[in-house]
């Protein structure tokens, strides 16, 4: 089954209607040579971030998001 990062935001967030929500986008990196190479490239130079990298990253992403922003 393929990671939907969506998903996993509606259903940890702390949004109760997509109304309530917006969109992140968040740049893991690309393992495409040619941009990594390409001087005017504005993405996150280095190799995509996967696996437990990727899971680590996406929960501090939520840990600070629910830190900052939490229903009060």
């Amino acid at each position: 089954k393929s990671f939907r990062a969506w998903e996993f935001l509606l259903e940890n967030f702390l949004c109760t209607h997509v109304s309530e929500c917006f969109p992140v986008t968040i740049d893991v990196g690309t393992n495409n040579q040619k941009l990594l190479d390409d001087e005017v490239y504005i993405g996150f130079r280095h190799k995509r971030a996967t696996g437990q990298e990727y899971a680590d990253l996406l929960d501090e992403f939520m840990s600070a998001i629910r830190q900052n922003y939490q229903e009060k």
